[in-house]
């Protein structure tokens, strides 16, 4: 039986690859359904070959929704930025939410975030404050909050990633029209938010949180290393050569993130946990 949805005229963008969670994926696409506005066209683009618990559930969800899902699945992993990429252009409708396989989006999330995008037509970007958890939404009382205004968010993006990225939803055009996603290997998101600002598109966060952020999984781990080390390095140089930063910036980012990198994972987590968080609850 096909799903219809007349309501809205949105699309859900969303990148799967083989080592993800096949429960989390579950938690996070059902969350798309029990919005107070239904998405109009689900894009789940798959990285590569998968496992088959996770074709169980894009199976599942495709079937009980028929008519809103489009699969797109690419014979090799190209990276999240290149996915991204891809499935855009199979987007049908101007506005995309973007999402992540392991979050959960608030009921309320894609009915605030369009009649924004709606009533401000100069906003081409628009993010809001997650709550970050661990296992379950409510185990944790941290918000991830950012600035909120364009001016703010733009000083802020010369040393920080200004947008919570499975929180955005965008217009389509806006984001084609600056080249959309790009290969940028851990960094897709940084830099499209970096293009959209040096092409005078404008982009603000809502301050309320609608967006359940998963910290779990070796999040901090992750971030931490030569090998992420050296993507930030490249990513920070691009953005000097893109005009971004100024050479005091770009000396001052890699005084900060060098050594930060090449800490320790339990000392990096307790910076991420007292220092960091707490520049996210303050700032606005």
């Amino acid at each position: 039986m096909g799903y219809k949805n007349t309501d809205t005229q949105f699309s859900v963008l969303i990148s799967i690859y083989n080592l993800d969670d096949p429960s989390f994926l579950k938690s996070s696409l059902d969350s798309l359904m029990e919005q107070t506005k239904i998405p109009s066209q689900v894009v789940l683009v798959i990285d590569g070959p998968i496992n088959n618990l996770l074709i169980e559930q894009v199976n599942s969800f495709e079937s009980r929704y028929l008519g809103i899902f489009n699969k797109v699945s690419l014979p090799v992993n190209v990276g999240l930025g290149l996915a991204l990429k891809i499935g855009l252009e199979c987007c049908t409708f101007d506005f995309v939410a973007r999402m992540d396989s392991d979050d959960i989006s608030f009921v309320n999330r894609f009915e605030d975030q369009l009649n924004y995008l709606i009533n401000n037509p100069h906003i081409s970007i628009i993010g809001s404050s997650v709550i970050e958890f661990e296992n379950v939404p409510g185990d944790s009382r941290s918000i991830r909050k950012l600035p909120t205004v364009h001016d703010k968010i733009i000083k802020f993006s010369k040393f920080r990633n200004p947008i919570n990225h499975p929180s955005v939803m965008f217009r389509k055009k806006d984001i084609i029209d600056i080249g959309s996603y790009s290969h940028m290997p851990l960094f897709e998101d940084y830099f499209l938010w970096v293009r959209a600002i040096l092409n005078n598109k404008g982009i603000e966060n809502l301050e309320k949180p609608l967006l359940y952020f998963r910290v779990g999984n070796n999040m901090v781990s992750r971030r931490s290393g030569f090998k992420y080390l050296i993507k930030e390095v490249s990513f920070l140089t691009k953005m000097y050569k893109l005009g971004f930063l100024n050479i005091f910036q770009l000396i001052i980012n890699m005084l900060i993130k060098i050594p930060l990198r090449l800490l320790p994972v339990t000392i990096l987590r307790i910076f991420y946990n007292n220092v960091l968080r707490n520049i996210h609850h303050n700032v606005k």
